[in-house]
């Protein structure tokens, strides 16, 4: 499944600029590797301390910032896009079971 994941990473982060190609490929891969095991840290996604320090120095970087990330999110869904249509679901729904006694909190 790695690749699988390696391929995602790499096709939606395709257009990414943070005018570092090193940077650029730190990225690539700590996104693989949490994307590969999301429920871990990033301590323990990274597989090593030297790898985890390297992680820790990309998100402290000047030059990685949200706004570079969401705008190659937003061109490769464009790019998945092609007839213009894009649903966004959600679900709204509020449930308070204050008045029923008889359910445990």
């Amino acid at each position: 499944m790695h690749g699988d994941v390696n391929n995602w990473v790499e096709k939606e982060f395709q257009t990414i600029d943070f005018g570092s190609k090193r940077l650029e490929k730190r990225f690539l891969r700590v996104m693989s590797d949490l994307a590969e095991e999301p429920e871990k840290s990033i301590w323990l996604a990274t597989g090593s301390r030297t790898n985890a320090k390297a992680a820790y120095r990309m998100l402290a970087n000047q030059a990685f910032t949200k706004e570079k990330i969401l705008k190659a999110h937003k061109t490769a869904t464009n790019t998945r896009n092609q007839q213009n249509i894009l649903l966004a679901i959600q679900d709204t729904t509020a449930l308070n079971y204050d008045t029923h006694k008889k359910m445990k909190n």
